[in-house]
């Protein structure tokens, strides 16, 4: 209700003064460096399963609708230059219309997704799997997230290096390290110039 009002104050200011409104509904916003433990279940369990915390997850099925903090600034940046999405609402959902906005790139996701997701990123140091990240996912969104919630002593990790020489001489080559066991002075198989 006090939200409702907040709107139409501001839009009854926008009526009165002609100065533009533009009113957004945001859901839940997620992103980098967010406090955990408050209002975001997202960091929490980040928080959480990057420290080897329990977390609560009272039904997996349940679905949150989730915007990315760097997807709303974006919306926030056009919206100052005259571009902003414009809707109405049916519920929760923008409709076609002119009284609000809204930022047109959310993701709907299940919290047992989620929480799958991150515990597949913090077991990634041993299994060396990531899922697949496309450009603008939500994986890639919530893999940028969880890194920043890692401890320091967590950021890095040893790998252990599993090459035959071949491949290693080959992965060598491409980086442009050159190897030349060459013999000494006294050595008469060194060829000239070499000793």
């Amino acid at each position: 209700r006090v939200i409702v009002g907040l709107e139409a104050s501001a839009c009854a200011h926008a009526a009165e003064t002609g100065a533009e409104a533009l009113i957004y509904r945001f859901p839940n916003v997620f992103g980098k460096w967010c406090r955990p433990n408050y209002n975001s279940a997202v960091a929490t369990f980040c928080h959480n399963i990057a420290r080897d915390l329990p977390i609560t997850v009272s039904d997996p099925a349940t679905e949150l609708e989730l915007l990315y903090i760097d997807d709303l600034v974006a919306e926030l940046l056009g919206a100052l230059s005259g571009q902003a999405h414009r809707c109405e609402y049916d519920g929760l959902t923008p409709v076609p219309g002119e009284r609000f906005c809204h930022v047109p790139v959310t993701h709907r996701v299940t919290l047992g997704r989620i929480v799958a997701l991150l515990r597949s990123f913090r077991a990634q140091p041993e299994t060396l799997l990531l899922p697949d990240m496309p450009a603008g996912s939500l994986e890639k969104k919530l893999y940028s997230t969880y890194l920043s919630y890692l401890p320091q002593e967590k950021v890095a990790f040893p790998l252990q290096m599993n090459a035959d020489d071949q491949r290693t001489a080959l992965a060598q080559q491409q980086v442009g390290v050159f190897h030349c066991r060459c013999r000494s002075r006294t050595d008469p198989r060194t060829p000239a110039g070499l000793g």
